[in-house]
C-alpha cells in the first residue's frame, strides 16, 4: 500500500510540475498546445482517481477506521478540484481559439463576398437562388417599359 500511496503523490506531484507549463501555454494561446495539455491532465486525474479508489479500498481491507480513510481521500481530492479547475482554464481557453478562428473564418466570407460584389454588382447569398431585389426590379422594370411603349401623348385641344 506504501507503494501506492508514492504513486499517487508522485501523480499529483507531477501535475503540480506541469502547471508551471500550463501558465505559458495558456498565454500563447496556441490550439495544438492546449488540446495537449488538457489530455494530460484529464489522463493523469483520471489515473489518481483510480489509484485513490485502490488504496482507499486496501486501506479499509486492512481494517483502517472509514473516518480516517474518508479524511486521506478527502485531500486528494482537493488536490483533483485544483487540477479540476486547471482543466476548466484550459478548456476555456480551447473554446475562446474555436470562437476566434470561427469569427475569422466568417470575417473572410464576408470579405470574399464583398470583393466579388464589387467586382460583380451582384449579391451572392448562400442559398444560390437569386436575389428577391432582383426579381422585383427585372418586373417593375417590365412593366414600366410596356407602360412607356403604350403611352399615348394627350393633345392640346387650342
Amino acid at each position: 500500500m506504501e507503494e501506492f500511496e508514492k504513486q499517487l503523490k508522485g501523480m499529483t506531484r507531477l501535475l503540480e510540475f506541469i502547471s508551471e507549463e500550463t501558465n505559458e501555454v495558456l498565454e500563447k494561446k496556441e490550439k495544438e498546445a492546449v488540446t495537449r495539455q488538457i489530455g494530460v491532465y484529464e489522463k493523469k486525474v483520471r489515473e489518481i482517481c483510480e489509484l485513490k479508489l485502490d488504496i482507499q479500498e486496501l486501506k479499509l481491507a486492512e481494517g483502517q477506521d472509514p473516518g480516517e480513510v474518508r479524511a486521506w481521500a478527502q485531500e486528494t481530492q482537493t488536490k483533483i478540484k485544483e487540477f479540476d479547475a486547471v482543466i476548466a482554464k484550459l478548456k476555456d481557453t480551447l473554446s475562446e481559439i474555436h470562437r476566434k478562428e470561427r469569427s475569422g473564418e466568417e470575417k473572410l466570407v464576408l470579405i470574399s463576398k464583398q470583393k466579388l460584389f464589387e467586382q460583380t454588382g451582384k449579391e451572392i447569398r448562400r442559398d444560390k437562388r437569386p436575389c428577391p431585389i432582383d426579381k422585383c426590379q427585372n418586373r417593375v422594370s417590365k412593366s414600366k417599359a410596356s407602360k412607356i411603349s403604350n403611352f399615348k401623348i394627350p393633345r392640346n385641344s387650342h
